[in-house]
């Protein structure tokens, strides 16, 4: 976007609020699968039921509570058309900008000039191992507006020395550390793949837009498996873009998404156990051919699936 003097700018929205009829609806917009499981469920609680008629003399009452639901679904019609509009927002131009790798920069160095953690980056940018990256590479900071210069270190044989000698006359327990660089943390195995296949899609900016987790393509009909035990938290189609769409909350904060699929085979409610099937690959909600988009999500923030994965 421009202004009227044509310099950029760049507007970040995490929260989305607003009221319909006394009800207020509250949601994040920094991932579209919370955005959009929130408003269905809000959307459904207002419909109400229609009122049953028990005796003449309530015919005034029941009047006036047909209007007021006439009022609650014209209103919650009018937020539904809105829907769109709030999904684009939350599935629009991940905010932040790509940082061209110079020589000399690493990963430490690069998240430290940016403020921001080592691990997120990782994930976002599919780097399991720091010393990948190579001058020239483009590397992804969420939440930075312009790309910065990391200020590398001077090193001099005079400075060695000069530091040698400090060291040699302070006392060994008060030698201050030196700053130890974050490490990538793995945890494989926490999940097992729900289905075996290459990955088409990975996790991170894709075409410009956020993608949540990794698209792995099989035959419609290859049976999914819940990547770990759990309850089923939810089980439908009410998102049209995730078509068929399973969730199972995991022990702790951790749950998996499963979408596209050709059949859901658990409820809302149930247990699973590891490796139990689940569901069947589909083509359905968006989607142009059979494949498993496969989410970890660390309470509502989306993590790199291929961190957890054996």
């Amino acid at each position: 976007m421009e202004d009227i003097k044509g310099q950029s700018f760049k507007l970040k929205v995490e929260r989305l609020e607003f009221k319909v009829h006394g009800s207020t609806f509250k949601s994040s917009l920094t991932n579209s699968l919370t955005l959009k499981l929130s408003f269905f469920r809000f959307l459904a609680s207002q419909l109400p039921s229609i009122p049953i008629i028990r005796n003449p003399q309530s015919l005034v009452d029941t009047s006036r509570r047909l209007g007021q639901a006439a009022i609650r679904i014209r209103l919650a019609l009018c937020a539904l058309l809105l829907a769109p509009c709030l999904f684009v927002l939350a599935c629009g131009t991940p905010y932040g900008v790509y940082h061209r790798v110079r020589p000399g920069e690493n990963l430490f160095r690069i998240c430290k000039t940016y403020g921001v953690t080592l691990q997120e980056v990782a994930e976002l940018n599919n780097i399991t191992d720091a010393s990948q990256i190579r001058a020239g590479q483009k590397i992804f900071i969420p939440g930075a507006n312009d790309q910065l210069t990391v200020i590398l270190p001077e090193a001099s044989p005079e400075k060695e020395k000069e530091e040698k000698v400090e060291v040699t006359s302070i006392p060994r327990k008060e030698i201050e550390k030196p700053e130890k660089p974050d490490k990538i943390r793995l945890q494989k195995g926490l999940f097992d793949w729900p289905v075996r296949g290459n990955i088409t899609s990975s996790f991170g900016v894709r075409a410009g837009k956020n993608h949540d987790g990794i698209d792995i393509p099989a035959k419609g009909g290859t049976p999914i498996k819940a990547a770990a035990a759990g309850k089923v938290i939810f089980s439908s189609d009410e998102i049209r873009s995730y078509g068929n769409l399973i969730i199972i909350k995991h022990e702790g904060r951790f749950s998996t998404v499963y979408a596209h699929n050709r059949k859901n085979l658990v409820q809302e409610g149930e247990l699973v156990e590891r490796g139990q099937v689940v569901a069947e690959v589909g083509d359905t909600g968006r989607a142009t051919t059979a494949h498993l988009h496969f989410e970890v999500r660390d309470g509502k923030k989306p993590r790199n699936p291929v961190f957890f994965l054996p």
